[in-house]
């Protein structure tokens, strides 16, 4: 079943939209409504999760994090992902505001925000 997206908090630092996908279903509707042309694979082979930046010309920049599931993987390490994730959305938020070296402090801050809205948004799974 193909579930729409719901996006999540943009609290922390003004940015972009952000969204957890759980179904490469959902990933490949969100994909067609923000007009991406060249759909990428919601998980890169060889990975667990994926995090895609596109840019919609009505919403700005979009961030799409993809978890695959597995029953077999511990919450821990689903947890373990998600930071894994959400160092790569900071990161990445960091270069787009040409900040080359943030503070330890306000890095750590930043990735403990969107760790902590990840694992909230996959927790709230229906």
């Amino acid at each position: 079943m193909t579930k729409k997206l719901k996006y999540l908090s943009r609290t922390l630092l003004s940015g972009p939209y952000l969204a957890l996908c759980r179904d490469e279903a959902s990933f490949i509707k969100e994909c067609k409504r923000l007009n991406i042309k060249n759909i990428p694979p919601w998980v890169s082979e060889l990975a667990h999760a994926t995090t895609h930046f596109f840019y919609h010309s009505d919403d700005g920049q979009c961030i799409i994090v993809c978890i695959s599931e597995d029953k077999k993987r511990t919450k821990t390490a689903i947890y373990a992902l998600l930071v894994h994730e959400a160092v790569h959305v900071v990161r990445a938020r960091f270069r787009h505001m040409n900040e080359d070296k943030p503070g330890e402090e306000i890095e750590a801050y930043c990735i403990q925000n969107i760790a902590q809205t990840l694992m909230e948004a996959y927790d709230d799974r229906k």
